[in-house]
């Protein structure tokens, strides 16, 4: 879980977002990045989020974001990730890194 938020309010991608620059051969068909690192390798996830643009006059988005990685791989002995978010129009959120971790 990770807090987040957008002065303009134009996170998130629709169903018919499929045309440059968020078409499929592009970086930015997604737009939640996450990256794991463990002792054995580094392995990316990335996601769509649905777009979540408030109504009204205000469109400054606060929130939590929820992200579940589940993986058929050995559980390594260490976990650490790092999450960014892109925009509508292109801009990269700060990266958030969390500690590393020993799994159990």
């Amino acid at each position: 879980t990770i807090e987040f938020t957008d002065g303009d309010g134009d996170i998130g991608l629709t169903d018919g977002d499929i045309y440059p620059p968020y078409d499929t051969g592009s970086k930015y068909y997604n737009n939640l990045f996450v990256t794991k690192f463990t002792e054995t390798d580094t392995s990316s996830y990335n996601f769509r989020m649905p777009v979540i643009t408030p109504e009204g006059q205000n469109k400054t988005l606060t929130g939590e974001l929820d992200v579940n990685i589940i993986t058929n791989t050995p559980l390594p002995k260490w976990v650490q990730y790092e999450i960014y978010i892109a925009d509508r129009a292109l801009n990269e959120s700060n990266r958030a890194t969390t500690p590393v971790f020993e799994l159990k």
